[in-house]
């Protein structure tokens, strides 16, 4: 497994590309986010590949691998 990879984040102004480990968790992609710059709701969700992503669960075990595109959409409420 190779010990990074790159996705593209859908749903801010401009499309945001993230360097993260396999093993990053979508908390540590909202993380890196607000580095960035952007605002991340607390309750943001995420899509790829047709499913909403977990917060707590490892990239990789949700089927994202380099290049992997993932889409905000919206939080709770939204």
């Amino acid at each position: 497994m190779k010990s990074t990879i790159t996705i593209h984040i859908d749903g801010y102004q401009s499309e945001d590309e993230l360097k993260m480990d396999p093993s990053d968790t979508l908390a540590e992609v909202k993380k890196k986010l607000i580095e960035k710059g952007a605002k991340v709701d607390p309750s943001s969700r995420f899509m790829a590949h047709g499913r909403v992503l977990e917060e707590n669960t490892p990239l990789h075990y949700q089927g994202i691998k380099d290049r992997s595109r993932l889409r905000k959409i919206g939080g709770i409420g939204n």
